[in-house]
């Protein structure tokens, strides 16, 4: 999913409230959640226009997705996005087979040398998707 569709996506879901219509739904966004970082307080005053929500509500709804890490873990790109879901809301993700051998060491060497706490970088590496996907946190089935 492009990054113009992961923002749009999310955009979506917050502005018709289905984030907040269906709270056991767990949203995982591709690409870091997109443009989302980056744009999420230009994103939620924008809603906010047409909206009887304030700016706050909308952006704890924009950072209750769960994102991955695939092709967004660029030296600027993966801390603004661990800054604003948080590491807990964080997958490793990758996005075999489109990108290429080395674009995949690319991006994994820059979330290998992101700074940030060993229980952060297990949680990120299988710790989260364990806790969100039950059915696999024995490991193989």
């Amino acid at each position: 999913m492009p990054l113009l569709d992961t923002t749009r996506t999310a955009v979506s879901l917050v502005r018709n409230g289905a984030v907040r219509r269906w709270p056991n739904i767990t949203f995982v966004l591709s690409h870091g959640g997109g443009f989302v970082p980056f744009a999420a307080h230009r994103l939620a005053m924008t809603m906010s226009y047409d909206s009887d929500r304030t700016v706050e509500d909308l952006l704890a709804d924009l950072k209750s997705f769960h994102v991955e890490t695939a092709q967004a873990a660029g030296p600027l790109s993966l801390p603004c996005t661990l800054e604003f879901f948080g590491p807990d809301h964080v997958l490793f993700g990758t996005d075999w087979p489109h990108v290429t051998s080395r674009g995949a060491a690319y991006f994994t060497d820059h979330y290998d040398r992101c700074p940030m706490t060993d229980a952060d970088r297990d949680a990120i590496d299988s710790g989260n998707a364990r806790r969100l996907l039950p059915r696999y946190r024995g490991g193989r089935q």
